[in-house]
């Protein structure tokens, strides 16, 4: 039985409303999120302890460990990627320890329009791009106009297009798993048949392969989990039609668009021919899956139980190359000891749903996960209000 908590207020879902749908925060060329003033704060008032939060201090420590280690070895001098990773993961425990606390849970309803205005608002930043100088100054996407990236795909509020479907992605693992836990209260049908196509339409404009994987896997928990055969046949139908609707509307309303979600489209009926050119690339080049993995093993080697640290600038013996995988990055940044502490991590989400383990694959085998601030921040934080609601000593 899942344990019935006070209500909080508003706290929670304006805090995940600025978190995913608003913009970082600058004062002078630092930027901060209100949402993390208010969890500093709160845990001032009260902190709680749990040992879920114990691999991470010992990823931060394993951190330190390896940048004195490169710094006295290999004349690595700079720190700024150490820092920020500190700060990471210091947010990580602030987010689940917060959410652990959290007394004020009846329902999380509110994830409803949560995913709707997150499609909403990055389909509107996509198809006003290329005319809205505010709006793009508000979200920092004006380097991306002058890229040309909204010719090609939407970069999303968040500012690239695979941390946009990871965040949308994010919030649907949320839904999945509140649905399981009785935390939706709405009648199973049609809002999530609105939940999943909102964010559906908005991975088509990001165009990401490992969004697409994501967003499958979480579709096959839903569907294995709230439905039985007659509620299955339903819900198809009722897609059906939102689907063909979509079809003939979106081509009015967004003419100029239209190319880039009809490539969206694409890459998901070719999905397997995506999967295998990137496999084929060539393994001597930096574009190569293979030729990054190896790039990290070099590393790796070089102090293999305790790691290098984040700062890699190097480029001798220390390569520089981006892994775009957070498994590669922990390896080499903390040693073994610091990969076993997020297989721990990935087992323990996992046991608790499997919904939950999702983006330290799709997400953290194929671009990143773990270092994305306020994403993984707010992901722990949900993690921790579950593990509150289910009493698990995880």
């Amino acid at each position: 039985m899942i344990k019935k908590i006070k209500t909080e207020g508003w706290a929670l879902p304006l805090m995940f409303g600025e978190i995913y749908l608003l913009p970082f925060w600058h004062v002078g060329p630092i930027p901060f999120k209100v949402s993390f003033f208010y969890i500093a704060f709160s845990l001032m008032r009260k902190l709680p302890k749990h040992t879920f939060v114990i691999p991470f201090l010992l990823i931060i420590f394993l951190l330190w460990i390896g940048k004195f280690f490169s710094f006295l070895f290999y004349g690595e001098y700079e720190f700024f990627q150490t820092i920020y990773a500190t700060m990471n993961y210091s947010l990580i425990v602030m987010g689940f320890l917060y959410g652990f606390k959290t007394k004020s849970i009846t329902n999380v309803n509110w994830l409803f329009p949560l995913s709707v205005l997150y499609s909403i608002i990055n389909i509107y930043v996509f198809v006003s791009g290329m005319t809205n100088h505010a709006l793009m100054a508000f979200y920092g996407l004006l380097d991306r106009v002058e890229e040309g990236l909204f010719l090609v795909r939407n970069p999303g509020i968040i500012t690239n297009p695979n941390s946009s479907a990871l965040a949308g992605n994010v919030i649907l693992i949320f839904w999945v798993v509140a649905r399981k836990f009785n935390l939706i209260t709405y009648k199973k049908g049609l809002v999530d048949i609105l939940v999943f196509m909102s964010i559906g339409v908005a991975l088509v404009s990001f165009q990401s392969r490992g969004g697409f994987l994501a967003f499958g896997a979480t579709l096959f928990f839903y569907v294995k989990e709230q439905l039985n055969i007659a509620r299955f046949i339903y819900v198809l139908g009722v897609a059906t039609i939102f689907i063909i609707m979509l079809v003939n509307i979106l081509p009015k309303i967004f003419p100029d668009q239209l190319e880039v979600f009809e490539l969206g489209v694409l890459k998901v009926l070719e999905i397997n021919n995506e999967i295998n050119g990137e496999l084929e690339k060539d393994a001597s080049s930096d574009g190569s899956r293979i030729y990054k993995v190896k790039a990290a093993f070099d590393n790796f080697i070089l102090s293999p139980i305790f790691g290098v640290g984040s700062d890699r600038t190097t480029g001798s013996p220390l390569n520089t190359v981006w892994y775009h995988n957070d498994w590669s990055e922990m390896l080499v940044s903390t040693g073994i000891i610091g990969f076993l502490m997020l297989l721990y991590v990935f087992v323990k989400v996992y046991k608790i749903h499997a919904a939950l383990a999702i983006p330290f694959i799709f997400g953290g085998m194929t671009n990143s996960f773990i270092v994305t601030v306020q994403i993984v921040m707010f992901y722990f934080l949900f993690v921790g209000i579950v593990v509150k609601l289910r009493g698990l000593k995880v």
